[in-house]
C-alpha cells in the first residue's frame, strides 16, 4: 500500500502485486512486485479495480484497511522504528540511506493526513 507507485495494488490501475490466500490458514497475502516507495501526489483510497472497490464498499474491510494503514505509518513506516536499522546497514555497507528516511518522513505525514 505505500511501497508502490501510481500504479501499485489499490492505487490507480493496481497492477503491481497480487493477493494470495492460503488455503490451509485461510489468511490473504499481499504480493508486491515492481516496487518503488508510494508517490504522496497520488489519492491513497482510489482504486480503479472493481475487486478492490467492491472490499472498499463494505465499512469493516475499510476500517481494518486504514488500521493495519495507521500501525504501519505509526511504527515500521517511521524513522523513529526504521531508523536505527537504516543506521545499522549505513554502517555495515556504507550505502547511504538518507533519502530513505527523507521519504519515510515524508509519506508518513502524508498518509496521517489522509488518514484523518
Amino acid at each position: 500500500m505505500v511501497l508502490g507507485d501510481v500504479d501499485a495494488l489499490f492505487i490507480n490501475n493496481g497492477h503491481n502485486g497480487y493477493l494470495a490466500r492460503d488455503s490451509n490458514t485461510g489468511l490473504w497475502s499481499l504480493l508486491p512486485a515492481d516496487m518503488g516507495f508510494f508517490n504522496s501526489s497520488t489519492n491513497l483510497f482510489q482504486s480503479f479495480d472493481r475487486g478492490i472497490g467492491r472490499l472498499f464498499d463494505r465499512p469493516l474491510t475499510l476500517r481494518t484497511y486504514y488500521r493495519v494503514l495507521s500501525d504501519y505509518v505509526d511504527g515500521y513506516w517511521s524513522v523513529e522504528r526504521a531508523g536505527p536499522w537504516l543506521a545499522a546497514l549505513r554502517e555495515a555497507t556504507g550505502l547511504d540511506t538518507s533519502h530513505v528516511e527523507n521519504t519515510l518522513d515524508i509519506t508518513s505525514d502524508f498518509l496521517r493526513g489522509e488518514l484523518r
